[in-house]
């Protein structure tokens, strides 16, 4: 439904009576020259309907930039009365090529369709103007849908380098300008992706499930219908990816418990974040991922919790009390009453339970240079930043020590290069 028009008025207000009772807007802003400003008050005597009107004035017709710049007025008046952009039809029949020239950019830029009033017989040997009573109205496409390939382009680059909240926003922005209803469809099943994926990034998993899956279902409805072999590829890896949420929620007590799950993702989140070359965050997941495994195997065989170690249970596995001494004396948290354990002093206790772990973390020879290069970044408690080599070397280490094939790592969706058919 049309409900706003935009209409450039130029020497022939007769051109743009027709396309005015073709779509009766309720609001109609007028973008016309001084010398055509009073031809407004003859084009709304001829018209049967009522209708709110605004006039924008041009001072210098053939000046693109000054006419692109009073078009974006109109775009006030129709905010102002809250049309949105798919409401707005924009005709360019009258006026200078120039101003015709600064609707249809404006159009682009906006989402706004576009029409035409022109007609098979004209004057002057059929190369003039359209002859009174014979015009036609010709709808135009969304030029949007036709020229938004670089917007489209933008939308794959974000999503694909993990920028979910840009490409959220340009989705939005999208939703607001394409008028085919399966594109809509389409981008909006996209958006909930984006959210999905960035509260999931950002360790938020029991959320992420939802838009998750409100995105699938809407992808799979767009491509059964539209038979985009790419939206279908699309579908099948983020159903592989809930999935692994799943499994993950199930073998983790809902996302509460630790679990192995919780080291594939930290190091699939590590990956992502060394693909953007942000190395310091990086080595920030690879060095809680090689806490973890500790914590882990703590817990799991030994019945050890590092946040608060059971040390009367502890003197039954280990054969001298002078350990569970040490560890009073050293990791006592004053505040609580309870003995916490960080990385070292977990590796540290393992070894000491003549665990394999704990044997492995002890003879490795470049732990040692790899961790003091993480203490040393600004993200804990030093300003060096963490180079893409200590990044590959602690990669290598946790993958090892936690015996990780990286298939088992869960990978995100990437969007295809071509978004439907708006590309």
């Amino acid at each position: 439904m049309i409900k706003g028009m935009i209409v450039s008025v130029g020497g022939t207000p007769q051109a743009l009576i027709p396309s005015l009772r073709e779509y009766k807007p309720a609001f109609v802003c007028f973008f016309t020259s001084q010398q055509s400003v009073d031809k407004v008050p003859e084009i709304k005597q001829n018209l049967d309907f009522c209708f709110e009107d605004y006039k924008v004035v041009l001072d210098d017709v053939n000046d693109l930039l000054h006419c692109y710049e009073k078009a974006l007025a109109c775009c006030d008046f129709f905010e102002r009365k809250r049309v949105p952009p798919e409401e707005v039809l924009v005709d360019y029949t009258g006026g200078t090529k120039v101003m015709s020239a600064a609707l249809a950019l404006l159009a682009v830029s906006k989402g706004f369709s576009l029409s035409y009033v022109g007609g098979a017989e004209r004057d002057k040997g059929g190369l003039g103007q359209v002859i009174d009573g014979k015009e036609q109205v010709f709808a135009q496409a969304n030029p949007w849908e036709v020229m938004a390939i670089d917007e489209i382009k933008r939308v794959v680059l974000l999503f694909n380098k993990f920028q979910f909240e840009a490409a959220e926003k340009a989705l939005e922005d999208a939703i607001n300008k394409v008028r085919k209803e399966d594109l809509k469809h389409y981008f909006e099943s996209l958006r909930k992706l984006c959210q999905g994926y960035f509260l999931w990034d950002r360790f938020a998993h029991k959320k992420a499930m939802a838009p998750l899956k409100e995105g699938l279902e809407e992808l799979r409805r767009y491509a059964a219908i539209s038979g985009d072999k790419g939206a279908s590829s699309l579908a099948a890896k983020v159903e592989e990816n809930l999935q692994f949420l799943k499994e993950f929620s199930a073998n983790s007590k809902d996302f509460s418990q630790p679990s192995r799950w919780h080291l594939l993702d930290l190091l699939a989140n590590a990956k992502r974040r060394s693909e953007e070359g942000k190395y310091d965050d990086a080595v920030a997941r690879l060095y809680r991922s090689l806490e973890l495994l500790a914590q882990l195997k703590l817990r799991e065989k030994y019945g050890i919790d590092t946040g608060n170690v059971d040390l009367s249970r502890l003197q039954q596995r280990l054969k001298t009390s002078e350990i569970v001494g040490k560890l009073r004396r050293n990791h006592l948290d004053r505040s609580d009453g309870k003995i916490k354990l960080g990385l070292k002093a977990a590796y540290n206790l393992l070894y000491e339970l003549g665990d394999e772990l704990g044997k492995q973390y002890d003879t490795c020879k470049d732990i040692a240079g790899v961790l003091a290069a993480r203490n040393a970044s600004i993200l804990a408690h030093g300003f060096t930043p963490v180079t893409k080599d200590t990044f590959g070397k602690l990669w290598e280490l946790v993958l090892q020590f936690g015996g990780v094939d990286i298939a088992e790592l869960p990978s995100f969706a990437k969007l295809p290069p071509r978004l439907g058919k708006a590309s």
